[in-house]
């Protein structure tokens, strides 16, 4: 079965969720999930969960733009996981942008 690339887009008032999935039948090969603002002149990363790399990891970059490794492995599906991060970052993303602007005083 061939992998497929399944994209998807949420704004909510200046701020962005980038959803990307690489499916192969019912498993998912990786993921990534993008929360950003929104300004005038740019688009500043806030959050990001994604399997690049070879293993899942998270960056806060309220915090630091360096990866946190969440897995030492690649896995054959991440259905669990991506499903897991994706109901985290919709129920937290507004905490996220809050963070975000906090430490850099927007």
């Amino acid at each position: 079965m061939s992998d497929r690339e399944k994209h998807s887009t949420l704004v909510f008032d200046h701020v962005r969720i980038d959803i990307k999935q690489v499916v192969s039948g019912t498993k998912i090969k990786d993921f990534a999930i993008n929360v950003s603002i929104l300004t005038d002149h740019e688009r500043r990363d806030v959050f990001r969960v994604d399997t690049a790399h070879g293993y899942l990891h998270v960056q806060k970059f309220w915090i630091s733009d360096k990866p946190e490794k969440l897995q030492d492995r690649k896995k054959k599906d991440y259905k669990g996981d991506f499903g897991n991060w994706k109901d985290k970052v919709l129920k937290n993303y507004k905490e996220y942008i809050k963070l975000y602007k906090k430490r850099f005083g927007l």
